[in-house]
């Protein structure tokens, strides 16, 4: 016989942490993965996919919307930031990027674009980042 317990990771009835909540303070770059897929150029069509360390940088967000990104304190850049819709950070008003995982020791970040200025070639990239806290 045989007695299993389940152990509360949270007081009941406290609300989890919000996206916006999880994502402050300082994170450390882990790596970057960059995917290029050509498309539409016959015999040539080819993907492949880059991943390196990105362990020199380093991204801060404070809880009011302000932040920066430098290298290990080098060459910081100052940026705003906000969430929306629980899993898009907008960077400066402009940057968009998918969290496709946000806890409180890991971040991944991704954003996909596509270039067809040489139709009918198709040109996608997909890039991940991953940092670490």
């Amino acid at each position: 016989l045989g007695v299993a317990c389940k152990k509360e990771t949270e007081e009941p009835g406290t609300p989890s942490a919000t996206p916006s909540e999880l994502i402050l303070g300082k994170w450390f770059g882990d790596e970057q993965s960059v995917m290029v897929s050509i498309t539409g150029a016959g015999p040539l069509d080819t993907s492949f996919t880059q991943t390196t360390s990105t362990s020199w940088m380093r991204l801060t967000f404070n809880s009011d919307g302000t932040g920066q990104i430098d290298s290990l304190g080098l060459d910081a850049d100052i940026l705003t930031w906000t969430i929306q819709n629980n899993d898009l950070l907008v960077l400066d008003g402009t940057d968009t990027l998918m969290i496709t995982k946000l806890n409180s020791t890991n971040l991944d970040l991704s954003v996909t674009e596509m270039d067809d200025s040489n139709a009918p070639i198709l040109i996608e990239y997909d890039q991940t980042i991953k940092f670490t806290k």
